[in-house]
């Protein structure tokens, strides 16, 4: 019930395989990253158990582990058994990013503060992104990534429009927070 990609080109097979070799070695590479991230942030928030760091954790996560889903990374070497929980994962992954990132943001930024409107606007993201989360494992692939997608896009944009009134309104850190999404 998910997307197929299955692009076609003819290659020779030494050529293939150095492309190949170097691809694999680069999302390695991406991959252990976002792990080593993502534990340090844990242990952050261990010591600290401030939230924001947990949002965060759960954001570094979730972003490889649906692009993996995407390129079949995940299923090969992941859930190679699990081809019912393949497709329920784009989905998931991409709604917990967007319901993560959301939650990050109004943390991090303490938009409380600051904003009750963009509070409200972090959270109903958030709670949206959530109920895609969950309703991955009820409807089918094409309904779940139909209301994805537009809420990924408005997600990135709200958040970083949060992100540039944080700095406006000089909230400590909104510049690294801006810096660091307008990189993402």
């Amino acid at each position: 019930s998910t997307s197929v990609q299955a692009p076609l080109a003819l290659w020779q097979r030494e050529a293939f395989e150095r492309l190949q070799n170097n691809s694999n070695i680069a999302q390695g590479l991406y991959y252990g990253a976002m792990v080593v991230i993502a534990v340090y942030n844990l242990l952050i928030f261990l010591v600290l158990w401030e939230r924001s760091y947990l949002f965060y954790v759960l954001f570094v996560l979730s972003l490889p582990l649906f692009m993996a889903s995407i390129s079949g990374h995940a299923y090969h070497y992941l859930w190679p058994q699990s081809v019912v929980w393949n497709d329920h994962a784009i989905p998931f992954f991409l709604g917990l990013a967007f319901a993560s990132s959301a939650l990050f943001a109004r943390r991090f930024l303490q938009v409380k503060e600051w904003s009750a409107w963009l509070h409200k606007g972090l959270t109903l993201v958030a709670t949206f992104a959530g109920g895609c989360v969950v309703m991955s494992f009820v409807v089918p692939y094409y309904v779940s990534i139909q209301l994805l997608v537009p809420l990924g896009l408005f997600a990135c944009v709200f958040e970083m429009a949060v992100g540039l009134m944080a700095w406006y309104n000089k909230v400590p850190n909104a510049r690294y927070y801006v810096v660091a999404w307008m990189s993402f």
